[in-house]
């Protein structure tokens, strides 16, 4: 046989064989170098599984008894122990390869992890300070996933399926059943758990000093966050129309927002056009006899603040105004609107403030796409609350193709479905070969635009995508840019940018 396949065949023992016959002492050396190497593997792995559970007691994940620190020691003794207890119990109760065999499957989910958060912080916190910078990102953490990817019905068989007839033994079965318990296990845990403690912990970092909660609970909620009381009555009409129509309710939300060095009690004191803003937006609720309530938080990032209201109120989508372009670059919309746009897990609306008298017409822009059905309900909510007609179009190139033709028309008829029925629309197809030129024309000549996202792409400059963006920066009309929470439906679009 040659040399390597009786290695194969012999594994550990082998080395061991040949370490004897090639080196002097070879065997006890190779036994306490693996006995050395084993022990300080096992101290990182105690040191390491400890200090996560002790920063998820710190974050409330936890129960705090894994925050504790030793009064002596200095070092989160309840959490080493648990860890400690939990290694010991593998040890001993179950056999060393499925142990094995089911932190090779762990290690492998880790990996994905960490390579997709290298690429999803770059979006969701570009102004970190970073001590290394990754070449040709984000091509090395996504090479590492395809291969991670393709490296684990290998490991899997090797390890053995042989229940259902793949492999020699049932290590690869015992560590995907383990793997199985484990995720449900954290799962029950974070449902049970950890999302109240998560809750609790908002309430602590931006107090709620006012609450005020609509009389009867809809299935339907809009939040809309004001700071500026001069743009309320813009955003509310939207939100009552969008409530109205879906039978829902409007909780308006303002942040008295103190300085980082500030502590957040001071906040309580800035609080008095927060209750005005609240008390305006009650008053229209009555007016348009839609429930509306109200709440407001102190704390030092605003986005943060909105987002975990949307996230503690499990709302459906949030209305944020916006009135001009922030003269930072790397924003769009400027930093707030943007980090709720990028973080939101529902649906999102945008509306640049302008002066409006009355809504008579409204404009919809399609290129297709799932955010449209978004933009046509909004659209058919603003048209029935205020009588208006709606024109839905799409830009076609001059001397464009039948079949182009054809698909803008399909484009167009399925945006008017999302209007749905009581409203007055008008369908059709416009020549430009400009296409932010020909949307801003159209635009000009309406009371309302509305249009609905065009791409998502993870990597990409724009939130809601270069037309709709242009389109809202230069109208001097009113624009709703509309953006639809598409869960993990969008999870492929985002990784390949469409």
């Amino acid at each position: 046989m040659p040399t390597w396949s009786v290695l194969g065949e012999l594994g550990e023992i082998g080395i061991i064989q040949a370490a004897g016959q090639f080196v002097p002492y070879g065997v006890p050396l190779l036994l306490i170098a693996g006995l050395t190497a084993t022990m300080s593997a096992l101290n990182a792995t105690v040191y390491s599984s400890s200090r996560v559970s002790f920063a998820m007691g710190r974050d409330r994940a936890l129960p705090a008894v894994f925050n504790a620190i030793h009064p002596v020691k200095r070092t989160p003794h309840w959490a080493i122990l648990f860890s400690a207890l939990v290694i010991v119990a593998m040890a001993v109760l179950l056999p060393i390869e499925s142990v094995a065999a089911a932190a090779d499957i762990m290690f492998i989910l880790l990996f994905v992890q960490v390579n997709w958060t290298v690429v999803k912080m770059r979006q969701t916190h570009p102004d970190l300070p970073r001590t290394f910078r990754i070449p040709l990102m984000p091509w090395p953490p996504l090479v590492g996933l395809v291969l991670q990817f393709i490296l684990t019905p290998f490991l899997i068989y090797e390890l053995g399926l042989e229940a259902i007839g793949l492999g020699h033994g049932n290590e690869g079965l015992v560590a995907l059943l383990a793997t199985v318990v484990w995720m449900v296990g954290g799962t029950v845990i974070y449902y049970a758990y950890s999302r109240q403690q998560e809750e609790a912990k908002i309430e602590e970092e931006m107090p709620r000093v006012v609450t005020e909660h609509p009389v009867e609970k809809k299935r339907y909620r809009i939040l809309v966050p004001v700071a500026n009381r001069e743009n309320l009555e813009a955003l509310m009409d939207t939100a009552l129309d969008v409530a109205r129509d879906r039978d829902g309710e409007v909780m308006v939300l303002n942040v008295v927002t103190v300085p980082q060095q500030t502590p957040i009690t001071e906040g309580r004191r800035f609080t008095g056009e927060g209750r005005k803003i609240l008390d305006e937006a009650s008053r229209l609720g009555d007016a348009a006899g839609v429930p509306v309530g109200g709440v407001i938080r102190i704390g030092h990032d605003p986005a943060r603040a909105i987002l975990n209201t949307t996230k503690q109120y499990d709302s459906d989508v949030v209305l944020m105004g916006w009135r001009e372009r922030s003269y930072r670059t790397e924003f769009v919309f400027g930093s707030n609107v943007d980090d709720v746009v990028r973080k939101a897990r529902c649906d999102v609306l945008v509306q640049k403030i302008e002066e409006l008298d009355e809504v008579e017409s409204i404009l919809v822009p399609t290129a297709g796409g799932p955010h449209a059905e978004l933009a046509g309900k909004v659209v058919g909510a603003i048209a029935r609350g205020h009588g208006a007609d709606v024109e839905v179009v799409s830009v076609i190139e001059p001397g464009a193709s039948e079949g182009r033709r054809e698909s803008a028309i399909e484009r167009v008829e399925s945006a008017a479905e999302h209007v749905s029925t009581g409203v007055n629309v008008k369908e059709g197809l416009v020549e430009g070969r400009d296409v932010v030129e020909t949307l801003v024309s159209l635009s000009d000549k309406n009371d309302v635009t509305v249009v609905g996202a065009t791409r998502e792409g993870l990597f990409q400059q724009f939130l809601f995508g270069s037309v709709p963006e242009e389109v809202g920066r230069r109208s001097s009309n009113t624009v709703i840019m509309a953006r639809r929470s598409l869960g993990v439906r969008s999870w492929t679009k985002r990784w390949l940018n469409l």
